[in-house]
């Protein structure tokens, strides 16, 4: 950032350094390089990454994400509002489904309905540590795409059933 009290450069390759660095908002600099904001702009705009009339080659890479953000956003928005038109229909549905004793599915209705309303049990899960050789294999592995396997701390788990669930409510 800036020194507090200096003027900062509003020329267009100083703006887009800027954000290419990190050190001002996408958000922000869009409306100072004569672009809308992207709040403004159609969604073909959004799918071809950038305004109509800005430019004539590709997206620059620094506007990428926030424009993916924007429209991801704006999927959601839609999509919610598209199931929340069905939403009462499709409940009526499940309801029926769980009621029905001869229904095949009644089962998944009723575990899907207490899964959202009361939420997914809890699951126990043993974890180790790799051993030093599985570590010095994953460093050694290097996917097509060039990035290394092991990153980090690598551990390996597995879902345990437990016999004994005293301490669960009755």
């Amino acid at each position: 950032m800036p020194k507090k009290g200096t003027a900062v450069s509003t020329r267009p390759e100083q703006i887009r350094a800027r954000v290419r660095r990190g050190t001002q908002d996408v958000r922000e600099a869009i409306p100072m390089l004569g672009m809308p904001d992207l709040e403004d702009w159609t969604f073909g705009e959004l799918c071809a990454g950038q305004p109509k009339g800005y430019s004539k080659g590709a997206p620059p890479p620094w506007i990428s994400p926030a424009v993916e953000e924007e429209l991801v956003r704006r999927v959601r928005i839609g999509a919610y509002g598209e199931l929340r038109k069905i939403m009462p229909k499709a409940l009526k549905a499940l309801a029926r489904i769980a009621e029905d004793d001869d229904h095949s599915q009644q089962f998944q209705a009723i575990k899907l309905i207490l899964e959202y309303v009361i939420g997914t049990p809890e699951r126990r899960v043993a974890v180790r540590e790799a051993t030093v050789g599985e570590k010095l294999l994953a460093d050694l592995i290097i996917f097509d795409d060039g990035e290394e396997m092991y990153t980090g701390r690598m551990i390996e788990g597995s879902v345990v059933e437990e016999e004994d669930d005293d301490d669960l409510p009755k």
